[in-house]
């Protein structure tokens, strides 16, 4: 285990956001099938299937939450940076 702080929490922030958007965990212990390790198909036909949110928006979520779980603590964006990206897709 490695010490807790802002940074580890952003990146935790970064892997619940991506989880909720696929709606998988985010490790699959067993893959039922090739489409399952494709998350980019799951997220699309996630969209597609009428969630009330447009394309742009869930990209634009990915791509923050992405960020968030860069492997660098020093290009993972604050959590100042992280709401007011979070405002901005929203609207």
């Amino acid at each position: 285990m490695k010490e807790v702080s802002k940074e580890s929490d952003v990146y935790s922030f970064g892997v619940i956001m991506l989880e909720i958007v696929s709606g998988k965990e985010p490790i699959n212990k067993n893959p039922a099938a090739a489409e399952d390790l494709y998350r980019p198909e799951i997220l699309r036909r996630g969209v597609k299937d009428g969630t009330g949110v447009s394309e742009e928006c869930v990209l634009e979520y990915i791509q923050l939450a992405m960020s968030c779980c860069s492997p660098s603590p020093s290009l993972r964006p604050s959590f100042k940076q992280l709401l007011r990206k979070l405002e901005e897709i929203r609207k």
